[in-house]
């Protein structure tokens, strides 16, 4: 009630985006901070506290999607994704999920992250001019440090087979080689991490 369904309502991002866009570039990953999520009503404490009253009633956290504000929270990123990939609009792909990580919590849905990966192919995920047209995005809603469980990326310049999709390998990832290669990226709640959807 009272809230606007309206997206770019985070106000001028424009640094963070021409940043953004350069570590995607050079990186492959980039990481939005300094978002007003309060300024347009969205409490991430609040989705914190949806989640934590959902695993007491034996729900996985993907759960939390049922309620407006997750959604509200994704809509105010089409904007900026639109100006990372440099386009003038975005389909959101409804590949949603939600995790509560917990040391020693065994294998529950949303509670442990899958062994490395690529989302999306290059080919998939880009045009034949090489040109990028997926973006993947993950928001923390508690602060994510390595003691606690981050993400990890391997950075493009270390991996030869970023664009090879053709590679037998390019999906077949082996975590014994590109774990030790891993950067962490620990961030605070409510900032937006973005990577190349063909990114390990």
């Amino acid at each position: 009630p009272g809230l606007s369904l309206r997206s770019g309502q985070l106000g001028n991002m424009e640094a963070d985006v021409r940043r953004s866009c350069a570590e995607l570039e050079r990186d492959g990953h980039s990481k939005l901070q300094n978002l007003s999520w309060t300024k347009i009503g969205i409490s991430v404490q609040a989705l914190v506290s949806t989640i934590e009253k959902l695993l007491e009633r034996g729900f996985p956290p993907v759960f939390v999607y049922m309620y407006d504000q997750v959604w509200m929270l994704l809509l105010q990123l089409f904007d900026v994704v639109a100006e990372l990939l440099g386009t003038g609009s975005v389909d959101m792909c409804l590949t949603v999920f939600a995790w509560a990580l917990s040391a020693g919590a065994g294998k529950k849905v949303g509670n442990n992250f899958g062994h490395p990966h690529r989302d999306k192919s290059y080919k998939d995920c880009h045009t034949a001019d090489g040109e990028l047209t997926i973006l993947t995005t993950w928001i923390p809603l508690t602060p994510a440090t390595e003691e606690n469980g981050c993400m990890y990326v391997l950075p493009a310049e270390k991996d030869p087979l970023l664009t090879k999709s053709d590679d037998p390998l390019h999906l077949k990832v082996d975590k014994d080689v590109v774990c030790p290669l891993g950067h962490a990226l620990p961030c605070a709640a409510g900032e937006v991490l973005v990577w190349r959807a063909n990114l390990i």
